[in-house]
């Protein structure tokens, strides 16, 4: 593990919710509850960047709503389907948010995927705090996951913030 990431794990995400507590079986997206049988580890793993809170959307072209948190903040939930990485852990997904051409915020996430019976695996609601200076912005979400066995997948989507 680099000093970077180390440092990180120590400290908790850069911007978003304290997942220091969290203990296996437990994250800040997904849980561990499910049979992995169906979702094998492969050589030619996948990732798709799609939204919903509590199921997978695809992305939307005509703007992503964001959501007004209970104490006045506004976010969206992002959401991940994979396939062929290894789900006996958790995965960690650094999220870059980049309005306008210039990255804004950086957060990490803990996320454990839940598989699917036909092999894919996704994980849901995974909050992304947004500012209401970003409405109708250009925006574009860039994840870089890494999953327990070390295999990095990255993605980016562009959209319009709806706040």
């Amino acid at each position: 593990m680099t000093p970077a990431l180390a440092t990180w794990f120590a400290c908790g995400p850069i911007f978003g919710p304290d997942t220091s507590y969290l203990v296996p079986g437990d994250t800040a997206a997904g849980t561990l509850d499910t049979d992995i049988s169906a979702c094998l580890v492969s050589d030619s793993p996948t990732l798709e960047i799609g939204a919903g809170e509590v199921r997978f959307d695809t992305w939307p072209s005509g703007g992503l709503s964001a959501v007004s948190g209970s104490q006045g903040g506004q976010h969206v939930f992002l959401a991940l389907r994979v396939t062929g990485i290894d789900l006996t852990s958790r995965s960690v997904a650094i999220i870059n948010t980049v309005v306008s051409g210039a990255t804004q915020a950086t957060q990490g996430v803990q996320v454990a995927f839940d598989c699917q019976a036909d092999g894919t695996a996704v994980a849901l609601g995974i909050l992304v705090p947004v500012l209401a200076t970003w409405s109708d912005a250009p925006t574009r979400f860039e994840v870089e996951l890494t999953d327990p066995l070390g295999t990095v997948l990255s993605i980016d989507a562009s959209t319009a913030l709806v706040i």
